[in-house]
């Protein structure tokens, strides 16, 4: 960035010093404020109850706007306790954190306007949250705090109990589902600070699924037809070109990366929302209208139509896929159209992606998901259905560090009753697999419910890799979910399946909960 875009700016310290943290501009009264950009500064005076920060990589929307947003709101609300929260500690503490404490706070605090650490970045002894404190203008302290949330469930059991006055979201569209902003929209409550001053700030790129991902739909759109909508929302999209701070060369660089992909480069470059397929195994073959039953886009779960299975079903069938870290389980149901063809529900799904998940562990969830499904069978039908668990033959393969197989250990979590078969794998398997699914998305007879969003990510997004000898994308997390659904495809098609024609759907509120 060259100082000409700032010349009408009394820029401290000017831009032939060198300065590594967050510059400031003087008034003509000689009041300090953080240099920031045109967009940037527009949210820095916002006070709507929920900004949504969308755009381009690089574009300033953390590092310029967020990270300023948070600290004027430490200053100037006396006792306030800012969170900000992200998918992993990782993600977060080597982004948006470092950005406020390692670029921004700095700047702040050479500004002379009164701002200090009253507490140096530190790390709570028992959870782990790391979290400092800082001066107000009133003399006071404020804090800022950083959690994470590995996994959207857990939303409401880590944080009813606590009280924000601001959150920041960091990469939002990583969360599947909406109630992790529901929920800690509840914890805007903090009694010492003015109601109209409690805001949640959210930040994203465009993620791959586009105007189909719920953050589009509860804060993107701000049609007033549109029933999702959150009311007194704002969004502000930022381009890369919006960022007048970015070196020209960088700049070009992060072009020129996406040249060859113009769906990236609309979402990457431009910040746009469009549905990027980049050419996906299944794509003209997956349709979202058709393959895709049922409805979440309501807020309370309860009222999320999904599918079940059919009625008169007695079997119900799991693929699993386990592997030292991420570990996958499909559930499935199986019937007859009325052209006398096997179609095939996917109903629930079980997925730790990117989470160390202990075997043992996962094979409590997987048993516990059983359990659901077992009590809402007998309630619906009388009798507890029969079940196959499929796996891959790896889950039958003795690990020494276990000292047992991970399918013993599957057994042992669930009291007994899981009993994993293994998977019939042979050369050209994973081929084999993917035109298994081509085939049931074209004939129409594979269906998905809304509610499995894994699921519908491998339908949607799973592509081939660089090489020609790589059939599936190795940075693509919905893989896992793809191996547990088609392993149980694969070897659930010559078994005898239930004479239902149609697809079953209920409401979530139907489902008993054990």
């Amino acid at each position: 960035m060259t100082s000409d875009n700032w010349r009408h700016y009394n820029v401290i310290p000017p831009f032939n010093q060198p300065y590594a943290y967050q510059r400031g501009t003087l008034s003509d009264k000689g009041e300090w404020m953080p240099l920031m950009l045109p967009k940037s500064n527009e949210v820095f005076n916002d006070y709507s109850r929920v900004i949504l920060l969308s755009g381009a990589r690089k574009a300033g929307k953390t590092m310029n706007a967020a990270t300023n947003k948070i600290l004027r709101h430490a200053w100037e609300n006396d006792g306030s306790i800012s969170a900000i929260i992200g998918k992993t500690i990782r993600n977060v503490g080597e982004g948006a954190w470092r950005d406020l404490v390692a670029f921004c706070l700095p700047g702040w605090q050479d500004s002379g306007i009164g701002m200090d650490l009253t507490v140096p970045p530190k790390m709570t002894s028992d959870s782990h949250m790391r979290y400092f404190r800082v001066r107000n203008m009133y003399g006071g302290e404020s804090e800022i705090q950083l959690h994470s949330l590995d996994h959207d469930q857990d939303v409401e059991k880590k944080f009813k109990s606590m009280r924000f006055s601001m959150i920041f979201i960091s990469e939002i569209d990583q969360f599947k589902s909406r109630q992790v902003l529901d929920i800690l929209f509840d914890q805007l409550r903090l009694p010492n600070v003015p109601y109209e001053h409690h805001q949640i700030i959210c930040d994203c790129n465009p993620p791959i699924e586009g105007d189909d991902h719920w953050v589009y739909r509860a804060l993107v759109d701000q049609n007033p037809q549109n029933p999702f909508r959150i009311r007194g929302s704002r969004v502000y999209h930022f381009s890369v070109d919006d960022n007048w701070f970015l070196d020209a060369v960088e700049r070009d660089e992060l072009k020129r990366k996406y040249e060859y992909d113009p769906l990236k480069y609309k979402r990457f470059v431009e910040g746009l929302w469009v549905k990027d397929t980049s050419n996906g195994w299944f794509e003209g073959l997956f349709i979202p209208n058709i393959h895709v039953v049922g409805n979440t886009h309501y807020v309370d779960k309860d009222d999320w139509e999904i599918l079940a299975p059919s009625e008169g079903t007695t079997h119900l069938v799991t693929g699993t896929d386990t592997g030292d870290i991420n570990h996958s389980t499909t559930f499935l149901s199986s019937r007859v159209n009325e052209q006398g063809e096997i179609c095939f529900d996917i109903f629930d799904e079980i997925v730790t992606v990117n989470n160390p998940v202990s075997i043992n562990t996962f094979g409590r969830m997987l048993w516990e998901r059983v359990q659901y499904w077992n009590k809402w069978m007998k309630d619906t039908t009388g009798a507890e259905p029969k079940w196959r668990h499929w796996a891959d033959s790896s889950a039958m393969r003795f690990r020494s560090a276990a000292d047992s197989t991970d399918a013993r250990v599957i057994h042992a979590a669930s009291e007994g009753n899981i009993q994993m078969m293994p998977v019939t794998k042979t050369f050209g398997s994973v081929m084999s697999r993917i035109n298994l699914v081509k085939r049931f998305f074209h004939e129409n007879r594979l269906f998905i419910s809304a509610s499995c969003f894994d699921t519908i990510s491998w339908a949607t997004f799973l592509r081939p890799g660089k090489s020609k000898n790589m059939q599936i994308a190795g940075d693509l997390d919905c893989r896992h979910a793809f191996d547990s659904a088609s392993y149980a495809l694969q070897m659930e098609l010559p078994l005898e399946v239930e004479r239902q024609s149609r697809p079953f759907r209920i409401r979530r509120g139907e489902v008993i909960t054990v």
